[in-house]
């Protein structure tokens, strides 16, 4: 999200080192956030949600819960069982 932000590791370093709170960190960062970089960011944030969900799930991040099965996966298992079933039954009313 910083480098989305505009703000170098380097530079967020010095804040935080510089800043004795969270909501001093905030201003820092809304004095040098552009709205359309905030909205920006939130955009890509949300399109990557489900990769940084699981990210934080492997690296056992407390509360981090992983994300169920993607939609196109679990239809993908449903079109094939139904081709099974569709194949057996075929099958059985053949012999």
């Amino acid at each position: 999200m910083m480098q989305r932000w505009g703000i170098s590791p380097g530079d967020f370093t010095a804040a935080v080192g510089g800043h004795s709170s969270d909501d001093e960190i905030v201003t820092w960062l809304s004095e040098r956030v552009t709205p359309e970089r905030k909205q920006a960011a939130n955009a890509w944030l949300l399109t990557q949600k489900g990769s940084l969900d699981r990210q934080d799930a492997e690296e056992g991040v407390p509360g981090a819960v992983a994300p169920g099965p993607r939609q196109e996966i679990m239809l993908g298992l449903v079109v094939a069982a139904l081709a099974l079933l569709v194949a057996w039954v075929t099958r059985l009313l053949h012999h």
